[in-house]
């Protein structure tokens, strides 16, 4: 994620952010999964009580999910399929987070923040894509189970350089770890999947 803001010693500041990076299922009842691609852009206010520490309060979109690899059993009139199943899960999320910098230079800052996001459930949806181009995939059915709110931890580092317009340009790492279940949502065969939301990503963003 990056962060820009006004290069000031403390006050109150906006920033907007985009992030990208993987997301996946953890402590789930399916192991048979990769990752796939997390997407979250907001926007956000940054309270700066000095120039070492201060508070932000963020309101971001986000899509996460998984992707489960599989295989149908053969019956009597089939042979096995192979699949790839892609769950896709939308929120809101609101994260508070402690945000700690460290000046090296009049321009550099090294920075770390942290706190626990409340995120709530916008739509999730489900496809199923077969190995065998002759069988019809499943595309962008809407899931249900999914629970309305989670909550997650967030951890961040990285840098802030400020330029001659005293805005600061921040690149910095951040994963969010859910600590509560997503639900018990179902594939195309009833199976029941449950599990715990966990992204990473890497972000950019600029001053308003």
């Amino acid at each position: 994620m990056v962060l820009i803001v006004n290069a000031q010693p403390k006050g109150f500041y906006y920033y907007s952010r985009v992030g990208l990076g993987t997301s996946e299922f953890y402590k789930t009842s399916n192991v048979n999964q990769q990752s796939k691609l997390a997407l979250n852009v907001g926007i956000a206010g940054n309270y700066q009580f000095n120039k070492f520490l201060g508070v932000i309060v963020e309101a971001n979109l986000s899509s996460k999910g998984a992707k489960v690899i599989g295989t149908e059993p053969a019956n009597f009139t089939s042979p096995a399929k192979a699949y790839e199943d892609i769950y896709r899960l939308f929120y809101a999320e609101i994260p508070l987070l402690l945000k700690a910098s460290y000046p090296i230079s009049d321009n550099f800052y090294i920075k770390g923040f942290g706190g626990i996001s409340n995120n709530f459930k916008l739509l999730g949806t489900y496809s199923r894509n077969y190995d065998d181009p002759n069988e019809n995939d499943q595309l962008d059915q809407e899931i249900n189970g999914i629970n309305i709110n989670e909550q997650s931890v967030i951890l961040g580092i990285g840098f802030e350089v400020q330029d001659k317009a005293e805005h600061l340009y921040s690149v910095d790492f951040r994963t969010n770890r859910a600590i509560n279940s997503f639900g018990n949502i179902k594939n195309s065969q009833n199976n029941v999947i449950t599990g715990y939301n966990n992204y990473y990503t890497i972000g950019f963003g600029f001053s308003f």
